[in-house]
């Protein structure tokens, strides 16, 4: 509290000089105007740190949607893959090409939004 005026207090106990305290106080309208503006500050970071919630929500769903889109990309690829190989390809091909896909759109169940 380096914004406040600290006062000393010396309190001397049944008039002996030998059992003496000294505190530090400070004015009660200084520190109560003090915890005011601190009061206030935190309001102002607590609607900040709302704000950014929701941003950061918004930033997440969109992050998960483009992941999502992409994995079902992936899966749509392997199985033009897939058919391509069933035409000209070895049955270990066709086997490799469907693991992937499958792979994949298990990825993308997990990035699927719940609605």
């Amino acid at each position: 509290m380096g914004e406040l005026k600290a006062f000393r207090i010396k309190e001397v106990e049944d008039g002996c000089p030998f059992w003496q305290a000294e505190y530090e106080v400070y004015s009660k309208q200084e520190a109560d105007e003090v915890i005011a503006r601190l009061k206030k500050k935190l309001d102002i970071y607590k609607r900040g740190f709302k704000e950014d919630e929701r941003i950061n929500a918004f930033l997440c769903k969109s992050a998960r949607h483009q992941k999502y889109k992409r994995c079902i990309a992936m899966a749509k690829w392997c199985r033009r893959n897939r058919l391509h190989a069933s035409v000209c390809g070895p049955v270990e091909k066709i086997d490799f090409w469907e693991k992937w896909r499958k792979r994949w759109l298990k990825i993308a169940e997990q990035f699927k939004e719940n609605k």
